[in-house]
Order: C-alpha cells, then sequence, then structure tokens
C-alpha cells in the first residue's frame, strides 16, 4: 500500500466534542520511492444525513496513490463523532467543524499549510461554496461534486423532495413538532433521510433510497435518519449567493442527469465564481460514487485539477 491511514480525534468547537477523522499520508509513489512531507492536504466530508464510512475512504485513497494527503471527518453528531443529540442537521455546525478541521490541519508539521484543498459532495458541496467564498483560511483550492446550491427544482432535489411527500403538510407538521420537541429538551422528531417516492423521507426522488444505499457495505453504518425540522434550515440555505466572493481555483463536478441537485444552479454558481472548472459526468447524482459509472471521470477530473493548481 502507498499509504497509511490513521484515525484521530480532533477537537471541535464544543468542548469534549471530538471529530473523528481518518488521516491518510503518502508513503511511497507508485514505482516504490519513499514519499516526504509536507504534504498537499485534502479536507473531506460528506452530505445530508452521511458519514465518512458511506464511501468517503475510495476518493483519499486515489489522492493518497498520487502523493496528496486527506483528513476525512465526520461532522459533530454524526458517524463516530461525539455529539447529542445524534442526526441532527445544524448547517452552522457542520461549516464550525470544517473551518475547525481547516484550523487543526495547519498546525500539522506533515501538511502543508499553504497547500489545503477543500472538497464536498451533495449537500456539503453548499459547504465548500461558502468556505472557499471566506479569505480567512488560506485555502489554495475547492472542489465540489454533485454539489447543493440553494437553488430550487420543480419537482426535484433537496427543496423540491419536500414535495414529493403525498402530503407535504404531514412533514411541515412533524417538522413544527421537531422544532417544539427540541425546545423544551426532548428527544428530536426524526423522519427518513431518503426513501422511495412516497415513503415519508426528505429525499423521495425516484432511485434516491437505492443511491443512498449503494454506498455502503454495512446496513449498519446507515442510519436514515434525520431531525425533521431540517427541512427549515435546508430550504433557507443558498451557497450559491456566494459565488461571485469565490477568488480561489474552484472544480465543479457535475452529473449530466442529477435529479437531487440543480445542475441549472451548479452552472449559475459555475458563471459566477472567477476561476471556475466544470467538468460533467455521466450518470446521475450518486453515479459520481465508487462502484458507479461516473467514479473514475469525477476522481480523474479532480487529480487532474489538483495537478494543475497544487502540484505534489
Amino acid at each position: 500500500m502507498s499509504f497509511e491511514r490513521i484515525t484521530v480525534k480532533i477537537p471541535s468547537a464544543t468542548p469534549d466534542w471530538n471529530l473523528d477523522a481518518w488521516k491518510y499520508i503518502p508513503t511511497v509513489t507508485n514505482e516504490g520511492t519513499p514519499r516526504h512531507g509536507p504534504y498537499p492536504v485534502i479536507i473531506l466530508a460528506h452530505g445530508l444525513s452521511a458519514n465518512k464510512l458511506l464511501a468517503l475512504d475510495a476518493y483519499a485513497a486515489r489522492y493518497a496513490e498520487e502523493g496528496y494527503a486527506s483528513v476525512v471527518f465526520d461532522y459533530r453528531r454524526w458517524g463516530m463523532s461525539d455529539g447529542t443529540p445524534r442526526h441532527i442537521l445544524r448547517i452552522s455546525e457542520q461549516l464550525e467543524d470544517y473551518r475547525s478541521v481547516i484550523s487543526w490541519t495547519q498546525q500539522l508539521p506533515e501538511f502543508d499549510s499553504k497547500r489545503i484543498i477543500i472538497w464536498g459532495t451533495s449537500f456539503s458541496g453548499g459547504h465548500i461554496l461558502q468556505l472557499a467564498s471566506e479569505q480567512d483560511h488560506d485555502i489554495v483550492a475547492a472542489m465540489c461534486q454533485c454539489p447543493y446550491t440553494g437553488t430550487a427544482r420543480s419537482n426535484h432535489g433537496l427543496r423540491g423532495s419536500f414535495a414529493a411527500f403525498g402530503n407535504l403538510v404531514k412533514l411541515v407538521s412533524f417538522a413544527v413538532a421537531d422544532v417544539v420537541r427540541q425546545s423544551v429538551g426532548m428527544s428530536p422528531l426524526y423522519c427518513k433521510a431518503a426513501s422511495d417516492p412516497g415513503g415519508g423521507g426528505i429525499l423521495t426522488v425516484p432511485g434516491a433510497l437505492q443511491g443512498y444505499t449503494s454506498l455502503v457495505k454495512d446496513p449498519s453504518h446507515l442510519p436514515n435518519e434525520i431531525n425533521a425540522s431540517c427541512i427549515f434550515q435546508v430550504s433557507q440555505y443558498n451557497p450559491h449567493s456566494m459565488a461571485t466572493s469565490i477568488t480561489c481555483p474552484l472544480l465543479l463536478v457535475i452529473p449530466e442527469a442529477d435529479n437531487i441537485c440543480s445542475t441549472p444552479g451548479a452552472l449559475k454558481v459555475a458563471s459566477g465564481a472567477q476561476r471556475c472548472e466544470v467538468v460533467r459526468t455521466e450518470g446521475g447524482h450518486f453515479d459520481v460514487y465508487p462502484g458507479h459509472k461516473g467514479f473514475d471521470r469525477a476522481v480523474h477530473a479532480q487529480l487532474e485539477f489538483m495537478r494543475r493548481h497544487v502540484p505534489v
């Protein structure tokens, strides 16, 4: 193996709550020559209701084989990271967790603090747009695949999926009940993160459940639940509005047939960002992930982008 993976704990902004992360360090080239740091480093986290066990290791391994270090982490309340209640979406926390990992990474001698790349997929692609627009992190480049941009699609996507419920009022009533329960210290009211159409999930477009479950080998790694009130945050989250403030090189990998995140929204970001590159991949939203037809194209594009902008 041309790299080593080490599990580490990264302090979060909440005292005594640590983020669980994998640190990937390249060790030798494909020809067997030892590698030496400090390395350029990619910081990765997953999308809506997902954790790093859902196939993120495949990306980090491919990057490490080419000499790029990675830090792959779970947000507070998700995966192996600390935090209660579990499986709660708080966008501000997730953005803060990215910032915590960036700061932690900048302090380690094995990483080059001037060559930090941030990476996101689906909902965390929106986080990358937000973070890349901020000018105080020393981010050298940013990459998103199938990114959530906040722009709605009719009857599709992270916003449009809400309308795919047979009874939208039911979802809203669940969300309101969740807000009330949490405000008085009760446990959250959960709904499914993904389901078949009409099955009561946040993502209900055709293929969403199958794509979601295809990312994991062990079903226990996929809780498939999220607090119902997350719909209020998602509906107000508009990372596309930050596009014109992004000055670092930005890569958008956009599936040709994404029915979850808005393709016009991603293209709008591309037209607004100063140094954006777009690569289109075959298939739908989940086809950019390992085991699907768009994965190799997506990773190849990401590696080519890094070789040009952040060479090893």
